[in-house]
């Protein structure tokens, strides 16, 4: 059988593997790369672990502010009773107006006349339509002339009429001369005679 020698013609010692000054320099730079990339890894865990502990602590706050006024009764009932005194407030502007409304129609209609159906419409100006019945054509006349003076404009809009038994059935609309600043819905009575 053939000997193989293993021996190595040179000497292979640490300090030939490292490569003399370069490898050292390499070694160096090798190990100041691994403690500056072991240090940002632990920057990055300690600014992860902090802003972690920042939110836990604003969420904590957040629930303690909930509980705080969820619990809180009389600022629930304060909140509530204040709604209702708002929801009042419109609601007794909204009836004073309509009665205004009613009052001013009721003043200008003559005691011969029979209001069968009266339509106010207050969304822009107050606008009323009015179906009446009087028993003859100067009643007729100073109906609508009677409401000519409750007009804003002067003007009523006279809706046709016509004759049946003994009476004459009229419809007009005019605008209502008030002065209002609120505005509500439709308001509409109706009076039905047979």
């Amino acid at each position: 059988m053939r000997k193989i020698n293993l021996k190595a013609k040179h000497s292979t010692s640490a300090s030939s593997m490292v490569g003399g000054p370069s490898g050292k320099i390499s070694l160096v730079a090798g190990l100041v790369l691994v403690i500056i990339t072991l240090s940002l890894a632990g920057a990055v865990f300690y600014l992860q672990s902090s802003m972690e502990d920042k939110i836990s602590s604003a969420k904590n706050d957040i629930q303690a502010l909930k509980r705080r006024f969820d619990t809180n009764k009389d600022f629930k009932e304060l909140y509530d009773f204040q709604e209702r005194l708002l929801e009042i407030e419109k609601l007794v502007k909204k009836k004073k107006i309509q009665t205004d409304v009613l009052t001013s129609v009721s003043q200008g209609t003559l005691g011969v006349t029979t209001v069968d159906n009266l339509k106010v419409d207050m969304k822009e100006d107050v606008k009323v339509d009015i179906n009446f019945r009087v028993p003859g054509l100067a009643e007729l006349a100073e109906q609508i002339n009677a409401y000519k003076g409750l007009t804003k404009d002067n003007e009523v809009g006279f809706g046709g009429s016509s004759l049946k038994s003994d009476v004459i059935e009229s419809k007009v609309d005019f605008l209502l001369n008030m002065k209002q600043s609120v505005k509500t819905a439709d308001v509409d009575i109706e009076t039905k005679q047979e």
